[in-house]
């Protein structure tokens, strides 16, 4: 890090210690700046290195489809177009589906029929096969637009 002295103490004190068993003038003098600089670096605070905190922005959300409200009567042509597919399951299947999905007929919005629709093809395809469950689910779909 740029600015910032890192000083190993274990350092400093082992060569506190070799200076000490030196008798020398010289050694006195190398051992009085060495405890100098040691008291000095002690004494200081150490800097704060300030942290990096990355910008939190403030999470946009998406824009919210308005719920769009259908008429029930949906319900009857999607049960007709079933009709074609699973013929006598289809009053089960439709019933198993609205409660699991906890749908009301009375308030049936647009993203419930959509969720009503993938839910019935899914449960149809196990009877009648994947891609007949498709079919089934693309043909139901037309009937939203």
């Amino acid at each position: 890090m740029p600015g910032l002295k890192v000083i190993d103490i274990k350092n400093v004190w082992s060569t506190l210690q070799e200076l000490k068993e030196q008798s020398s003038g010289v050694a006195v003098a190398e051992k009085e700046k060495v405890i100098e600089e040691v008291k000095k670096v002690t004494e200081e605070k150490p800097k704060e290195i300030p942290e990096e905190k990355p910008e939190i922005k403030p999470e946009e959300k998406p824009e919210e489809k308005p719920k769009v409200k259908i008429d029930a009567s949906i319900l009857d042509n999607m049960k007709d177009s079933m009709k074609e597919y699973l013929g006598d399951f289809t009053d089960r299947i439709f019933k198993n589906q609205l409660k699991a999905q906890r749908i009301k007929p009375e308030e049936l919005f647009d993203a419930d029929a959509r969720r009503l629709i993938f839910a019935l093809g899914k449960a149809a395809g196990m009877i009648i096969g994947p891609s007949k469950g498709h079919k089934m689910t693309n043909k139901l779909l037309e009937l939203l637009k």
